[in-house]
């Protein structure tokens, strides 16, 4: 790694790695050496012990670059932080957002929608694993939330087919504005999609709709605008869904915590209050057929808001955010009253926590 001409990545402070090519080697003190790495037109020095990584400098496969990007880490000739990046970094431009490390999944939020949660894929993603499940040589698909997703319901049914069931779990974990709300919903999606299946027609669309329209109705109590993501869960959850011995979809409990509860009297300049706040604003000012018709369905007495009532409450108002650009706030007082109704909320009982709020 240290020779003349060997190819390294080297620490930077703006785009934390860098590649470059050692162009001197000169012994230093206390056994260690100076390198002269060429990083573009410019130069720098770095001191490290021969032949031993550092955390400023790491080898670099000068091959990786000239051939197609891998889909699993695991093929990596060298991992480490900066070969990892660089993987990452080199699907992301070529328009692929998922990427294995083994058995994990790795997501990088692209920050837009995606043409890659359509039916035709989801069903694609469904006959791959039910063929490899009946020993059935299906090829290869790119890196997908559907593959954890399907991984998942496959080992629980091979559990009931051997007669001895087990739950299985799924952890979904990143930094805020990683896509650990869009992804808990394309997983939810994929599972309650392949779980109807085995159920009854009837019964097979009131439980998917029950199970996923309770999505709305966390998102509007529970999240929030922040500055790095305008749809950020401001709490913890767990779902539990729940199959029968033939491996439909029977029902789903989510037990919620670690709500932010602090964010309702405060929040920072460029964040905005739970959207529940801004849906009803949608609702009282938006002159749209569908907004009216979900807001005389949960309106029983008048809500008696102040014009603008967005900016007219301090609750609302300190961020200085009142709309957003990846999501509208009509549109999702819809999908709420919707939810409501699916889940069979009494009609009163809704009104009155919307009157509450």
């Amino acid at each position: 790694m240290t020779e003349v001409g060997a190819a390294v990545w080297l620490r930077d402070e703006a785009e934390g790695w860098v590649a470059g090519v050692v162009s001197l080697k000169r012994s230093a003190e206390k056994g260690q050496c100076e390198l002269r790495i060429q990083v573009g037109d410019g130069e720098r020095w770095v001191k490290t012990v021969d032949e031993v990584e550092t955390d400023e400098v790491k080898p670099r496969d000068e091959e990786a670059s000239q051939s197609a990007p891998v889909s699993d880490l695991i093929s990596l000739p060298v991992l480490h932080e900066p070969a990892i990046l660089y993987a990452l970094e080199r699907r992301y431009a070529a328009g692929a957002i998922y990427t294995f490390n083994g058995a994990i999944l790795i997501a990088v939020n692209p920050f837009q929608r995606l043409e890659l949660y359509t039916d035709e894929i989801l069903e694609a993603y469904y006959n791959t694993g039910l063929m490899k499940s009946q020993g059935i040589d299906a090829g290869e698909m790119e890196p997908h939330v559907y593959t954890i997703a399907d991984a998942a319901y496959r080992d629980m049914a091979d559990c009931i087919a051997r007669n001895a069931p087990a739950s299985q779990s799924i952890l979904i974990s990143g930094e805020s504005g990683a896509g650990k709300t869009e992804s808990t919903k394309v997983c939810m999606r994929y599972l309650t999609v392949v779980g109807a299946s085995g159920a009854a027609e009837v019964a097979k669309a009131s439980i998917m709709d029950r199970v996923l329209q309770s999505n709305p109705i966390l998102e509007a109590f529970g999240n929030a605008r922040t500055v790095r993501n305008d749809n950020s869960s401001r709490f913890g959850k767990f779902i539990d869904l729940k199959f029968d011995a033939r491996g439909a979809m029977r029902g789903a409990s989510i037990e919620t915590y670690l709500l932010e509860k602090i964010r309702l009297p405060r929040h920072a300049e460029g964040e905005r209050n739970f959207h529940v706040f801004y849906q009803l604003h949608a609702a009282v000012t938006r002159d749209d057929d569908a907004v009216g018709l979900a807001r005389a369905d949960l309106e029983r007495s008048p809500w008696a808001l102040a014009d603008g009532c967005a900016t007219h409450y301090q609750y609302t108002r300190q961020g200085g955010v009142l709309e957003l650009a990846q999501l509208d706030d009509g549109v999702e007082f819809v999908k709420l009253a919707k939810a409501l109704k699916t889940l069979g909320f009494d009609p009163d009982d809704a009104a009155k926590a919307l009157a509450l709020v």
